[in-house]
């Protein structure tokens, strides 16, 4: 989380340079800003899903062998 949050910091420095993009940079930054912690916080909760799923099936799966 915290690298995209010093990577939209960086592209909203950026647009300030000579090389800048100007406002369009900006504004990207901006809203990698708020948007990029929360695709990283979706992605986290998707991984501890998975691994929740396949704690359940393996219970499931032992639960029918010991029948």
């Amino acid at each position: 989380m915290a690298g995209t949050v010093i990577a939209a910091l960086v592209m909203m420095g950026s647009s300030f340079g000579r090389y800048g993009g100007g406002a369009a940079t900006f504004l990207g930054g901006l809203i990698f800003l708020v948007v990029g912690p929360v695709m990283v916080r979706i992605y986290c909760e998707l991984l501890i899903l998975f691994f929740r799923m396949n704690e359940t099936l393996t219970e499931i799966k032992d639960l029918l062998a010991s029948k």
